[in-house]
């Protein structure tokens, strides 16, 4: 009996281990606040109240009057280096 539980236990750890780290990586996209990039303004990153996504392949826009613009992710006020993707 012991020689049956032992590697039935060592599996049922294997198979739940297995399942929590594929749940992790398969949740990779990050909701994120996309900004306009403004390099000749003060605050170089502009807020443009749209929610965009880390990870995609349409990048995101926003038209805040200059026409669509590209979005990012900010950093500070002065650095918003990461584009932003269309959550879908």
């Amino acid at each position: 009996m012991k020689k049956f539980i032992l590697p039935v236990a060592i599996v049922m750890i294997g198979a739940t281990s297995a399942l929590a780290s594929n749940v992790s990586k398969s949740n990779t996209k990050i909701p994120a606040t996309g900004y306009v990039f403004r390099p000749a303004a003060a605050i170089k990153c502009v807020n443009a109240h749209v929610q965009c996504d880390t990870s995609g392949n349409v990048m995101c826009t926003a038209d805040l009057g200059n026409g669509p613009e590209q979005l990012y992710q900010r950093i500070s006020d002065t650095s918003c280096p990461n584009a932003l993707f269309v959550k879908p």
